[in-house]
This record gives C-alpha cells, structure tokens and sequence, in this order.
C-alpha cells in the first residue's frame, strides 16, 4: 500500500516537473528589439565623456541582442559614472560605467524560468570600460545570457540556484581611453 502511495506521487510529480518543464522552455523572447539607447538615462557622466559613454552603450546593445528584446514593456537602461579618481571602478573593476535595467515582471515572462529567480530580481548590472580591455564586464545569470554568454541549463530552468559569482567580459569596439 505504501508503495503505490509512493509510485503516484512520484507519478504526480513527475507529471508536473515534465509540464512546468517543458513550458519553461516554450519561452522565447520577441524578435523585434526595443530601442534602449533612446531612452537610456546617463547619471552623472561628465560632458567631455558623454558622446562616448553614448557610443559605448550603442555597442554594448549591438553586441547584446537580447537586452533590447527582452526588454518590452517600458524599460530603459541606467548608466552610472564610477569615474572618480577616488574609487576603483564597477565591482572593484576599471569599469567606469555602471550601466543596469530592470526587466519587468511582464519581460520575465519571456526569458527561461530560472532566470526569474528572486536572486537576480529581473535585475542586470554590468560594467562597461574602455581601458585597457574596452567591453563588458558582468558576473550573473541573467546579464550573462542577455549577452548571448552560457549558462547552465540547470540555472535556465530552475533546477539549481547556485552561482559562482566570476567575473567575465565580453569585448566590444570601443575606443581605448574614451571614457
């Protein structure tokens, strides 16, 4: 008797984990790209720097597709200056742009399940430098693949929430020395 108890509700739950699994992977992000660098809000960059810090972001967007696709319902991008000669940086990073979006929860809907995990909250951060390797510097799930990185698929769907937090770059055709 007690087996059969265990045998359904292995069978049960083995039925639900295949449907949320395969739902999970049913998402896919619309093909049409919102267009990020219209509506970005720059914090803080000193005027010499801006066009460049602009310039970086366009890049930065070309080179990650999926930021501008993911992002459908309103968001924009915040870039923060980390210049200061006082402070090291994004992260402790010669990253001197901060730049960050928050996906709605409308937004969430389309990416893999894993990547709605409370961890990251629909959060992206990255840092962007252009000295003395110019590119994109991020060390989470959700930036990571947003920037076409790979993940693990048991991030993706949800089946494990662990994440060693390694910083990796993405380089990109930005000037040295432009900001």
């Amino acid at each position: 008797m007690k087996t059969r108890y265990m045998i359904l509700l292995a069978g049960i739950f083995g039925g639900v984990f295949s449907v949320w699994a395969s739902y999970s992977d049913s998402r896919s992000l619309p093909s049409a790209s919102a267009d990020l660098s219209k509506s970005a809000e720059y914090i803080d960059i000193p005027q010499k720097y801006l066009s460049a810090a602009k310039s970086g972001v366009a890049s930065l967007l070309r080179a990650c597709p999926r930021i501008g696709r993911a992002a459908q319902y309103g968001e924009h991008l915040v870039i923060h200056w980390y210049g200061q000669a006082d402070m090291k940086g994004w992260e402790a990073t010669g990253a001197h742009l901060d730049v960050e979006i928050w996906l709605s929860p409308e937004s969430l809907k389309n990416l893999p399940v894993g990547l709605s995990d409370p961890q990251w909250g629909g959060h992206a951060e990255m840092g962007l430098t252009s000295y003395p390797e110019p590119g994109a510097i991020m060390e989470t799930p959700l930036p990571e693949w947003l920037c076409n990185f790979d993940v693990p698929q048991s991030v993706l769907d949800f089946s494990e929430r662990h994440w060693d937090q390694v910083k990796v770059r993405k380089p990109l055709p930005i000037k040295i020395h432009s900001f």
